[in-house]
């Protein structure tokens, strides 16, 4: 009984440790400075134009954290809900372009 709760429990542990190999980062297309970044719940430093962010790991947990996008770009404030992965790997999110008028985020997703 307590071999077959060990061997569970190391399972378990292991299957934990499998699922956090996701990273993701933000590449600014854009025509505008981004600042006030975050992803997931993951905060990211501000991005000038045409720049892009280191790879931060992503363990996602859909209880605790955002499935959004949020950024400050000329003092206005932007969020767009992103689905979060559900495969391994690393992954661009990348800005193309920002609606001012519309405060909307064009943004695409592609595994690197």
């Amino acid at each position: 009984m307590i071999v077959a709760f060990l061997i569970m429990s190391l399972s378990i542990i292991k299957n934990d440790n499998s699922q956090s190999k996701m990273a993701v980062r933000i590449i600014n297309k854009s025509e505008f400075d981004l600042s006030n970044i975050s992803l997931f719940s993951i905060k990211f430093e501000d991005l000038g134009l045409k720049r892009s962010t280191d790879y931060k790991n992503l363990n996602f947990n859909i209880d605790s954290d955002d499935a959004m996008m949020y950024l400050t770009a000329k003092n206005k404030r932007f969020a767009l809900y992103v689905s979060p992965s559900t495969v391994n790997g690393h992954y661009s999110y990348i800005i193309d372009s920002l609606s001012m008028q519309r405060s909307y985020i064009y943004m695409r997703k592609v595994r690197n």
